[in-house]
């Protein structure tokens, strides 16, 4: 019986690398190959990565070669490839067609990233195909309409969590929620007494 390797090939090295590497490692017994900028703790001292440093990762003349001519020292391997990043995951999806021979890239087509990378017409291709989302009213800056309390659906005393928009970028997200988590704490520790 022939057995078919898996190798998980990632693109970063931080602990969202880690932990694709440890559930192909838990699920398969996979030593995952992670790429990265930086020689980071998470990756670069694991026994289930196999750490590979390449300073110019971000850059896709760089990044598909050497991605290309790794899967050809892996012919016969299983190769699965995985950004661990947002800009690793677009650049994946820039050139899944090139990394799709050698590849199998659990992304979707760069046609479908711009279709839902926006939140209009995420929203719209939700209603389109029927799929329950948080409404959001899009304010324009040309936009008029007087905007209350009640047509935005939230309570006074709540008001601040609705009006900012989540970031696209998870740069932008992880330093927004620890920032919302203050101003929280800040607000209940002020209206509590303590």
């Amino acid at each position: 019986m022939n057995s078919i390797n898996i190798v998980p090939v990632l693109l970063g090295a931080d602990l969202n690398s880690y932990s694709v590497a440890r559930a192909f490692s838990e699920y398969c017994n996979a030593k995952s190959y992670a790429f990265g900028k930086y020689p980071l703790g998470a990756t670069n001292h694991s026994n289930i990565v196999n750490f590979i440093l390449e300073k110019g990762l971000s850059d896709d003349g760089v990044t598909v070669p050497l991605l290309i001519a790794f899967a050809k020292e892996h012919v016969g391997d299983e190769l699965y490839l995985f950004g661990c990043t947002d800009e690793y995951a677009e650049m994946i999806i820039r050139n899944r067609d090139a990394l799709s021979k050698y590849y199998f890239c659990p992304c979707v087509t760069a046609e479908t990233a711009r279709t839902l990378g926006t939140k209009e017409s995420f929203y719209s291709m939700c209603e389109k195909h029927g799929i329950p989302y948080p409404k959001t009213y899009i304010l324009r800056p040309d936009d008029t309409a007087p905007l209350s309390e009640k047509a935005l659906g939230f309570f006074r005393s709540f008001y601040f969590l609705s009006l900012p928009s989540l970031p696209f970028s998870s740069l932008y997200f992880s330093l927004f929620i620890p920032f919302l988590f203050f101003v929280i704490s800040f607000i209940f520790w002020t209206t509590s007494g303590a």
